[in-house]
């Protein structure tokens, strides 16, 4: 058995998130479709996390298990090929067989970006927030700095869900 992980970014504008949910297209069942394509049998992927509607994502990190000894760069090569310009492999390799893409992360990077200008551009309109009067710089660092540390994110988790503990850690901000 071999375990697979793949670095994946993708462009969410056209997906109802990463998780497969009925009649909804979704990241995870384009990627699932094009690897059972070039695998010739059922795969189930795990990633590192979940991105809600319209989200995107770079070095995304996911992981499969097979049998089968196809050559990592080729199958990079393959899926590529397949999905649609918008979902894209940039690394595919071999993982221990015990790692495991959402249970083996040690932090992940969220990045908002504002665009601060008078007007938006078309070419960064999906990635940015646009804001076009002035913005109080010192006291968003301020803000920043309140939310590094170690806090309870209980109010974002759903409702059933049970994690070991529901703080984390804010690196950065």
């Amino acid at each position: 058995m071999r375990n697979i992980r793949l670095i994946i970014s993708y462009d969410g504008t056209n997906y109802h998130g990463w998780q497969c949910q009925p009649n909804v297209l979704t990241i995870q069942e384009v990627l699932s479709n094009s690897l059972e394509k070039i695998l010739n049998h059922q795969v189930t992927i795990y990633a590192g996390g979940r991105t809600d509607a319209g989200v995107h994502a770079m070095g995304q990190v996911v992981n499969f298990y097979t049998e089968k000894t196809v050559e990592l760069r080729s199958l990079a090569r393959g899926l590529n090929s397949m999905l649609p310009r918008d979902i894209r492999v940039t690394d595919a390799g071999e993982a221990e067989i015990s790692f495991h893409a959402r249970y083996s992360a040690k932090s992940k990077t969220y990045v908002y970006c504002i665009l601060n200008a008078p007007y938006s551009s078309p070419f960064l309109d999906r990635y940015v927030w646009h804001i076009h009067y002035p913005l109080n710089i010192l006291a968003m660092d301020d803000a920043a700095k309140v939310i590094i540390g170690n806090h309870d994110f209980s109010a974002f988790k759903k409702k059933d869900e049970v994690y070991k503990s529901n703080v984390r850690e804010v690196f950065r901000a």
